[in-house]
């Protein structure tokens, strides 16, 4: 019901270009924490969907992993056809995906998911719905197995040595994503990634740890958190994390 609900206010709001988090208040919450703890991004400019700061694409060739790419490479292929690439590697587990980004000579394929483990798991998927989810998001009992990947893994695979955007829209384990790199000491220029708030009521408490978690420990690795949500307020935070210069 709750999946039917949210599904339901998502499709007004795309229609009538409105949001209405005003009338669910763990929304309103998410919202007053995006603007009490993360700072403004109007400086920045959107590629595709994202914001990243342009000025640190410049002068230089890019090395870029993005996962979670799904149907649409618009951001991948806007940073392509824009910048200097040394190396571009996109990490999806669907067939669809593959067949996309097959037709792109340029670009690396990883038909897996992206997490802070590489083994066999379990991805969700929900009727109507093309995103799939590691944790779960939809509370559905449909999945598919999965082959998982970590970012050290492709980074050795193709020998990555300076990683200048992460880009991570993996529908609920950016922030697992992130405290690994972290952990392992990666720290890309910019992360561009979505938290997805789950549906269930009773992970709500569990979410708000983790985002609070992620952005302690990225600010505590000198990293600038920026709140870059534009659609679906409350129900997903879109962040950039800009590495501050040396």
């Amino acid at each position: 019901m709750l999946y039917k609900l949210r599904r339901l206010t998502n499709k007004i709001e795309k229609k009538f270009k409105v949001s209405l988090f005003f009338l669910f208040p763990i929304r309103i919450f998410l919202v007053f924490l995006e603007s009490v703890f993360l700072k403004k991004s109007n400086k920045f400019s959107y590629i595709a969907n994202y914001k990243l700061d342009t000025n640190k694409l410049k002068n230089k060739k890019l090395n870029i992993i993005s996962a979670g790419v799904g149907l649409d490479i618009s951001f991948e292929e806007k940073i392509f056809n824009n910048f200097e690439i040394n190396t571009i590697v996109l990490v999806d587990p669907g067939e669809e995906s593959e067949q996309i980004v097959s037709k792109k000579k340029n670009f690396f394929f990883e038909k897996a998911a992206l997490y802070d483990v590489a083994k066999k798991m379990k991805i969700y998927k929900q009727a109507g719905n093309k995103n799939l989810s590691l944790e779960n998001l939809f509370n559905s009992n449909q999945y598919n197995l999965v082959n998982t990947v970590t970012i050290n893994q492709i980074i050795e695979k193709y020998k990555i040595y300076d990683l200048d955007i992460i880009k991570l829209d993996v529908e609920g384990v950016a922030d697992k994503i992130i405290l690994n790199c972290l952990k392992n000491n990666i720290l890309p220029i910019q992360i561009c990634f979505e938290l997805e708030r789950p549906i269930k009521i009773s992970k709500q408490v569990d979410y708000f740890k983790r985002f609070f978690k992620t952005l302690r420990l990225l600010k505590k690795h000198n990293y600038k958190i920026y709140n870059c949500t534009n659609l679906k307020l409350g129900l997903r935070s879109e962040i950039l994390a800009v590495k501050n210069e040396k």
